[in-house]
């Protein structure tokens, strides 16, 4: 019987490896509890250690994606690949959860301008995110946006700005965009580079 998505998660001995491989590696019995510092150190260890990459798409038999957590863990750990963005904020979800982290995955669309378009408008949802649930507080994760990803959570609140890599900045806010057919507030991701 297959278990419900809200219960998958990682065995201890694959957390071991996955750690080992974002050179994360712990000869602990027990993994340290969920904090913002150390999710801070697991993404940015991820970042560094995984490729946002989409070469199964245009290399494999099947061109498809397999978001199965045992065939990514293959994939990514065991085999050494990268991984698009559902593949890899999946994975990084699983581990997330696994490591005791309260974690629920959701769909996400992409502004235009992002995606490498002109215009105001969204692509269809085509990209995933984590939102992790930590001391009375939500935070976005997202692992696989590649250079325009945050390097870290981002507090749930509109207008909260976090910096990034150099100069970048992010933020969330909360607005109404009325080409989505919404009469209530998305949030947004924002990113910008500052000029110095």
């Amino acid at each position: 019987m297959e278990r419900p998505a809200d219960e998958i998660s990682y065995t201890p001995s694959q957390l071991r490896a996955y750690l080992e491989h974002i050179d994360l590696c712990s000869d602990a019995s027990d993994f340290p509890e969920p904090s913002i510092p150390w999710l801070e150190k697991l993404i940015r260890h991820h970042i560094s250690s995984i490729p946002f990459e989409n070469l199964a798409m245009h290399y494999s038999k099947t061109h498809l994606l397999d978001l199965d957590p045992v065939n990514l863990y293959t994939k990514v750990i065991k085999r050494g690949f990268g991984g698009g963005c559902t593949e890899l904020n999946r994975m990084f979800g699983l581990l997330m959860k696994g490591l005791g982290f309260e974690v629920t995955m959701h769909g996400a669309r992409v502004h235009a301008a992002a995606g490498g378009g002109e215009g105001d408008w969204y692509f269809g949802w085509t990209h995933m995110v984590n939102l992790v649930h930590l001391n009375g507080n939500n935070y976005l994760v997202d692992v696989a946006f590649g250079g325009l990803g945050p390097v870290k959570p981002l507090l749930l609140e509109p207008n909260s700005i976090a910096s990034g890599v150099g100069n970048q900045q992010y933020r969330l806010s909360k607005e109404v965009v009325k080409s989505q057919g919404q009469a209530e507030g998305l949030w947004i991701y924002q990113q910008r580079t500052r000029h110095v």
